[in-house]
């Protein structure tokens, strides 16, 4: 697959679709798509093949340790030592089916890094809309997305509607990146700052949009990325570069025994055929046949013993070098972290709730006051319930996510925004349920309002919810919620209430405020 172009951004969409020969209203013909995917090929990644197992097994065999203790069992079988060669063989099969179990283990934990490719996209061919393998996408399909959809491919942005993307896969960063279909007049820039470009395997976390494909396959910045894969080479550690030293060296240590017994004894008149098979039985013993599988056994301890610590190490040799690393510098997210937010501060008039729980799972504890309060209960003990409810309420339904749990794995997944993740999850752990109340009118968020509000009918009575940010939200309000009661919003409170949102900022946590009408 040839790479297309490196200056997308820099287009406008009429130029963008001039230049891939598509349409912005129909895409590209079903006729011309095929032609595509046989001149581009398909949309996949190439990665690098794990082993067969059988091929994983015999690579055990291939250290030069363990050939020369295969040397030694053929002398032996030579000799006629049966009891030697079938003690140093079982040794040899010990110390490969260690270092397979682990590795094999290992093999089948990294296919989960294998799944960042989306399943299928929409794309418009000819006018009609349609769904495809995303294996299908060619350079100047049109491609609609909305919130939750996986991108299938390298994508210049035509429409926009208040999209987001969360780009940690590729870049790290957890927040949200907003997009825009406006052109950008830098022609170098870095990947997080192509805002009109959306990546392969990044996913949109708010909004909707559309976009043309400008690369495919390994083209992408994902495939760049399994390109160094495919292309990096394994070279030795510095445990088998020892190793493979000592063998060397005995194997020397070992024929110089030979010649020099073989010469004294043949010196002082002994028997050729004698003398032979001493020095050969004295170099078969000089073999340490048990190193290897003792620094096997070693390592494999040391492997168990990062896995609980969520470790995952492919070969075992690297234990060695991963033990002399005394500070590793990550970029956490993805890997330090699982890139999911959860609300674990509340505040609501002068009172504070601290909420318990794991990521996006609805299960937690709110406390107030070192006491465990129950708000699926009515909050009893709680000195402002319906102000609770309303605060839950208005971060549950002013919300444009979802989580699913999934049935194979018992994980809750998110479709959309972590920010609005956690908020969901904040309100299932109080029993909220969506299908209650019915939205009636939606102001979606946007870099310009900073807001979000929505219009619902549920138990009775027609309420606005928004949320926002802080000193926002703050500005448009004019009463608070105070000890159970409405009252009038005044300075004093302002001053308190900023007071409490920069005092949360200083414990980095986001914030968020909410308000009802």
């Amino acid at each position: 697959m040839k790479i297309l172009s490196k200056q997308w951004w820099q287009m406008t969409p009429g130029a963008l679709a001039a230049k891939l020969k598509t349409s912005l209203d129909t895409g590209v013909t079903p006729t011309e798509a095929k032609k595509r995917l046989e001149q581009h090929g398909e949309n996949r990644l190439e990665t690098k093949g794990s082993l067969s197992p059988w091929k994983l097994f015999f690579s055990e065999f291939a250290d030069f340790m363990v050939m020369v203790l295969l040397g030694a069992v053929v002398i032996s079988i030579a000799l006629g030592e049966w009891n030697d060669a079938f003690s140093i063989l079982a040794i040899i099969f010990l110390n490969a089916i260690l270092g397979f179990i682990q590795e094999y283990r290992a093999e089948r934990s990294l296919d989960a890094l294998r799944e960042l490719a989306a399943p299928q996209a929409r794309v418009v061919r000819g006018g009609v809309s349609l769904t495809v393998p995303a294996w299908q996408v060619v350079p100047g399909d049109l491609i609609h997305l909305e919130v939750g959809d996986r991108v299938a491919a390298d994508l210049r942005l035509v429409k926009v509607m208040g999209l987001e993307a969360d780009e940690s896969p590729l870049t790290g960063e957890s927040m949200p990146v907003t997009k825009t279909k406006e052109e950008l007049d830098a022609s170098r820039l870095e990947l997080g700052d192509r805002k009109n470009i959306l990546y392969a395997g990044t996913t949109v976390t708010r909004g909707r949009g559309a976009g043309v494909v400008v690369a495919t396959g390994m083209s992408t910045e994902l495939g760049k990325i399994a390109g160094l894969l495919v292309k990096s080479e394994t070279g030795l550690t510095p445990l088998q570069q020892r190793l493979d030293h000592l063998g060397k060296i005995l194997v020397f240590i070992c024929v110089g025994i030979c010649i020099l017994v073989g010469i004294v004894g043949l010196w002082r008149g002994e028997n050729f055929r004698v003398m032979f098979l001493s020095a050969v039985s004295l170099a078969v013993a000089a073999i340490p046949e048990g190193l290897p599988a003792i620094v096997t056994i070693s390592l494999a301890l040391g492997v168990q013993r990062m896995i609980k610590r969520s470790v995952i190490i492919r070969r075992l040799p690297a234990v060695e070098t991963l033990g002399c690393a005394t500070v590793i510098c990550s970029d956490k997210t993805g890997t330090l972290t699982q890139n999911q937010m959860m609300v674990t501060t509340c505040y609501l008039g002068a009172e504070e709730l601290t909420v318990t729980g794991n990521g996006f799972e609805p299960t937690g504890e709110f406390c107030w006051r070192g006491k465990m309060i129950d708000p699926s209960f009515g909050g009893k003990g709680f000195p402002d319930v319906q102000g609770m409810r309303l605060l839950l309420s208005a971060g549950f339904y002013c919300n444009n996510s979802n989580l699913v749990k999934d049935e194979k794995t018992g994980k809750w997944l998110l479709s959309g925004d972590p920010t609005e993740g956690a908020l969901l999850a904040l309100g299932l752990k109080a029993n909220l349920k969506k299908e209650s109340v019915k939205r009636l009118a939606e102001n979606d968020f946007t870099p310009e309002r900073k807001r979000m509000s929505v219009l619902v009918n549920g138990h009775g009575q027609r309420l606005m919810y928004l949320k926002g940010a802080a000193d926002l939200v703050l500005n448009l309000s004019t009463r608070i919620r105070w000890a159970g009661r409405e009252i009038p919003l005044q300075n004093r409170e302002k001053q308190m209430i900023m007071k409490i949102v920069e005092s949360m900022a200083n414990r980095s946590l986001r914030v968020l405020a909410l308000a009802y009408r």
